[in-house]
């Protein structure tokens, strides 16, 4: 007989926070102990764990109810898929994600049982597809290292050992794409970046859109990952989401000259407004010298002090960057209380805006008003080389 201690449930392979997969596993613990004998059986803590499971269901159906049409009509065709028999024929994919979360808790947990068993199952299917995506990484580095006049870092060429290293996970749907993200990085956990599943009601399906819609967010994550010792991802953020999508699109589709996004051929829009705040803050100056400094070692490298040469003399004043970053983080709190609904990366991208503005119509005010002159003289000393040459 296999000791008890040993039959306790494992959990499943599938990134820590995927959706429902806790509930799964603390619904796999409620019936593995009503199933001990008496003797091992302890009542307080079976209604301990069945408590924590009918809690964390309420609150797991209240997040859901966040989620917008789009994304609910979106997992109609994947949800009917897993479980067919729980709706009519005549209810439209559009509200098979509303009716499911109208089914009673076992019905609800069995859902969320086969969900995670198919991440389990698209993980292993897309595998090599990550780490074909890994090697184009690597490969666009040195292409875009090249033999001469380079718009990445020349020491960016140490990231091949660590990208073969990477621990890229495939998570699920709603840690992903229902906040906002095809993808995302964890420093704390193992430097890790868990991508999204792929949606569709086939194996297939689910493969294809994956194909065709996570190689992007898989480079943006890596960008992070490669690179978070010269742009930090949190500390500066504007810059980092804003540099991540830019050289993960110019990787992609080129034009890494080109960081205006209503200028680029790929016609892209995520991180809009931090890219378009990157775009005014670096008008004039050569884009080279920002994505080779954010592709550096770190960010005392010698090509972040070439930008923040350039930028300095643009300005009048120096470490832009760190100035820019604190009015941006100025605003989000005053953001957040006007707009107490929306979700963080919204927030962001409002304080963006809102510098981005500044900049382009008084940037004394980002400045500080002491360089007001000197920023006007600066401006005039310019114009006047541009007419001369």
């Amino acid at each position: 007989m296999v000791p008890v201690e040993q039959q306790y449930p494992a959990p499943y392979e599938v990134p820590p926070g995927t959706i429902g997969v806790d509930l799964v596993h603390i619904a796999d613990e409620v019936a593995w102990m009503e199933s001990l004998p008496d003797v091992d059986y302890d009542p307080v803590e079976a209604g301990q764990k069945h408590e924590e499971l009918l809690s964390g269901l309420a609150d797991f159906k209240e997040d859901m109810q966040q989620l917008t049409d789009l994304e609910r009509a979106r997992m109609g065709p994947y949800i009917r898929s897993l479980v067919p028999h729980y709706f009519e024929d005549n209810v439209p994919d559009s509200k098979v994600f509303d009716a499911l979360l109208k089914k009673d808790d076992d019905k609800f947990i069995e859902y969320l049982r086969i969900h995670a068993e198919v991440v389990e199952e698209h993980a292993r299917d897309v595998a090599p597809l990550i780490e074909a995506w890994e090697d184009d990484f690597i490969e666009d580095v040195r292409v875009a290292i090249g033999d001469g006049n380079s718009w990445v870092s020349p020491t960016a060429i140490r990231v091949a050992d660590s990208v073969r290293h990477a621990d890229i996970r495939v998570g699920d749907w709603a840690i992903t794409q229902s906040r906002f993200h095809g993808a995302y990085y964890t420093p704390s956990d193992n430097r890790s970046i868990t991508v999204s599943q792929g949606l569709g009601a086939t194996r297939g399906q689910r493969y294809r859109d994956f194909e065709k819609n996570r190689n992007t967010y898989v480079k943006h994550e890596l960008f992070h990952r490669e690179f978070e010792d010269a742009v930090d991802p949190l500390a500066d953020a504007w810059l980092g989401e804003s540099m991540a999508h830019h050289v993960a699109l110019s990787f992609e589709h080129g034009q890494p000259e080109v960081l205006d996004p209503d200028l680029r051929r790929d016609g892209d829009r995520i991180y809009y407004s931090e890219r378009k705040l990157t775009t005014t803050v670096m008008d004039g100056i050569d884009p080279a010298l920002l994505t080779r400094a954010t592709t550096s070692s770190k960010r005392t490298s010698r090509e972040w002090g070439e930008l923040d040469a350039a930028l300095e003399n643009k300005y009048g004043r120096p470490d832009m960057v760190s100035l820019i970053t604190e009015r941006v983080n100025a605003y989000i709190p005053l953001y957040v209380e006007t707009n107490p609904e929306e979700e963080p990366h919204a927030i962001r991208s409002l304080a963006a805006d809102r510098v981005r503005e500044e900049l382009e119509s008084k940037p004394w005010v980002v400045t500080g008003i002491r360089h007001r002159r000197l920023y006007r003289v600066s401006q005039a000393i310019r114009s006047i080389l541009e007419q001369e040459f």
